[in-house]
């Protein structure tokens, strides 16, 4: 073999080796991606839980009130709202009949004058003797009970008109005109305020999850929604179902009504 092709030969091999070496010793592109660690043995991988717990419930009013008639031997003459109105504080809701209790206040009132009258005559005389004074003392008597007679009649001539006792909308009615109604029956049902709230029921082991002033959002019916907060959540669950009762207190009402049977989403706390 001659020296030139001796040269060559190991020339090349030079060359070679060099590539190889410069192959091995470049980084894996693998190596530039990052490993996410495995988790311990025996411990599951986390899981990001859900930031939304779904539930159902009733929208019902804040705080509903009954006017319960303050009568037992009158009749209604005339009843001034119907269901879904909007009342004030201090409105008229109905009236009942007076035309009997004015004719008995008249003839309270004349029986009084009278007694009054002849009380008068008989501690004016100066000839008055010991049996003219035990009448008077009679009338004196006599004249008392008129007067208390008076003062009740007097009273349920002003509970014979029936006042709302706060703001708010009409969501119940009992009686019409011509009804008697029993002393204590309720003749109104009023939502105070206007103002709505919604019981909802989750499972125990979300409730533990939900807080007071979290987010909610109802979907009515029409498929709008409104918004609102958890107020309460309850400390007892039912044992049955397994279910805690939470109440959100409904900030924007929108088109929702007392009554209605709806969806609420909260939004946890991240």
């Amino acid at each position: 073999m001659s020296f030139i092709t001796a040269t060559g030969i190991i020339l090349s091999l030079s060359v070679v080796s060099a590539a190889v070496i410069s192959r091995l010793s470049a980084p894996d592109p693998k190596d530039d991606v990052p490993q996410v660690p495995a988790a311990p043995a025996g411990q599951p991988a986390h899981i990001d839980e859900p930031q939304h717990i779904s539930a159902f419930g009733f929208i019902v009013p804040w705080r509903e009130i009954y006017v319960a008639s303050p009568l037992d031997d009158r009749p209604v003459g005339e009843v001034l709202v119907e269901t879904g109105d909007h009342i004030d504080k201090g409105q008229v809701l109905a009236r009942f009949d007076i035309t009997a209790l004015r004719h008995e206040i008249g003839e309270l009132q004349a029986r009084l004058n009278d007694v009054s009258e002849n009380l008068s005559r008989g501690f004016s005389s100066p000839t008055t003797d010991i049996l003219d004074q035990q009448d008077c003392r009679d009338l004196s008597m006599e004249k008392k009970a008129v007067e208390s007679l008076l003062a009740r009649a007097a009273m349920r001539l002003s509970d014979a008109t029936v006042l709302a006792p706060a703001s708010g909308t009409i969501t119940a009615r009992s009686i019409r005109r011509g009804d008697i109604p029993a002393a204590g029956k309720p003749l109104f049902a009023i939502a105070c305020d206007d103002r709505l709230e919604w019981v909802g029921t989750v499972a125990t082991d979300q409730a533990a999850r939900v807080k007071a002033y979290q987010d909610v959002t109802l979907a009515l019916p029409d498929g709008s929604t409104c918004a609102g907060e958890v107020r309460s959540i309850s400390p007892l669950f039912n044992q049955g179902d397994r279910l805690t009762t939470l109440t959100v207190m409904i900030r924007t009402t929108g088109t929702a009504q007392a009554g209605m049977y709806v969806k609420g989403t909260i939004t946890l706390d991240e």
